[in-house]
């Protein structure tokens, strides 16, 4: 039997398919993701959203950060707090903003801020928790972004991405919460015992993140 001869057969035996063996773990490995699939959607919508909101917060906060480096400027972490003029984004949506360089100022004639992103919301049923909001972030105009908010609560960033404009005795952290909120009586009502409030605490000198897994009641 020549060279020739053995690669017919090789090419041969190639194109005969997938053997009994390997259709089976193929098979196998498709039911176990399907059991995954269904698993996740059916009991761990509430992890999942704790996951998101977690993701999402310390995304924002880490852009907002690189932005004020990057920029030279100073870059805001802003969060619709229960003045937003949009009920159904207080205390749950938030966004990226900056101030204007001298250069922009000069030609633009005006102080209005620069949205670096569009509200965002965090999934159902998490909310900013208000009663640390107010001793946790700035208070800054909303000129110039979407809603037209009069002031916004914000994380401050400068341009080392440090975090600024706080008293220094105070530990910048965001603190979330599972809750219900009514938006007419301005209530943010805790879920008794919430397995899914969070903190995320700020280092000043740095910007770097911390998780701490559960907020105080």
């Amino acid at each position: 039997m020549n060279k020739r001869t053995i690669i017919k057969m090789k090419n041969k035996r190639s194109q005969q398919g997938f053997s009994l063996l390997e259709l089976l773990t193929v098979m196998a490995i498709m039911s176990l993701m399907m059991g995954l699939l269904v698993s996740t959607g059916m009991g761990a919508r509430p992890a999942g959203s704790r996951q998101g909101a977690i993701s999402q917060i310390m995304g924002a906060l880490e852009e907002a950060r690189m932005s004020a480096i990057e920029k030279n400027t100073t870059v805001y972490f802003g969060i619709a707090d229960i003045n937003h003029p949009d009920e159904e984004k207080q205390l749950r949506s938030y966004l990226l903003f900056r101030e204007q360089t001298p250069q922009e100022k000069a030609a633009s004639k005006n102080e209005d801020m620069i949205p670096l992103t569009r509200w965002e919301k965090l999934p159902q049923g998490f909310y900013f928790d208000a009663d640390k909001l107010s001793d946790m972030t700035v208070e800054v105009p909303g000129n110039g972004l979407p809603g037209n908010p009069p002031n916004v609560r914000a994380v401050q960033f400068g341009s080392l991405g440090q975090v600024t404009g706080l008293p220094v005795e105070i530990v910048p952290q965001l603190a979330v919460t599972e809750a219900v909120y009514n938006p007419s009586g301005k209530i943010l009502v805790r879920k008794s015992g919430a397995a899914g409030d969070f903190i995320v605490k700020i280092f000043r000198l740095t910007g770097r993140l911390q998780l701490s897994q559960n907020a105080t009641p």
